[in-house]
């Protein structure tokens, strides 16, 4: 399972805040967190996602959006990680910055997931 936590430093979008929310992609398989209104430091408390048993190899995707209820949703950033890399109990929270699409990392901006707990959270 896969638990996404928080994000920190989120670009602000409309005005002076966003609307985050996570997308969390593994595979054929696709779970979101609810949108967190008005907030560049979002916190998704207890929001396990389950997926079929993953290999080792499997990258798992985490895009961030900021939701509009008219137009398109912004894409604020990406964390990818293999399954093999997920933390485990003994590495607790960490940090993952967030870059572009392709996974490289994109500008200086502190933009960052902290990850957790067995074979995979998200913090």
């Amino acid at each position: 399972s896969l638990q996404v936590f928080e994000a920190s430093g989120l670009t602000p979008v409309d005005l002076v805040s966003s609307d985050p929310y996570v997308l969390v992609t593994c595979a054929d398989s696709a779970c979101q967190t609810p949108v967190v209104l008005q907030n560049c430091d979002p916190v998704w408390d207890n929001q396990v996602f389950r997926f079929k048993a993953m290999s080792a190899d499997t990258d798992v995707y985490f895009d961030v959006f900021d939701y509009n209820r008219f137009e398109s949703h912004v894409f604020l950033g990406r964390a990818v990680l293999r399954v093999s890399d997920l933390p485990t109990v003994a590495d607790k929270t960490r940090w993952y910055a967030l870059g572009p699409r392709k996974g490289a990392l994109g500008d200086k901006v502190s933009r960052r997931w902290r990850s957790g707990e067995p074979i995979g959270s998200l913090k």
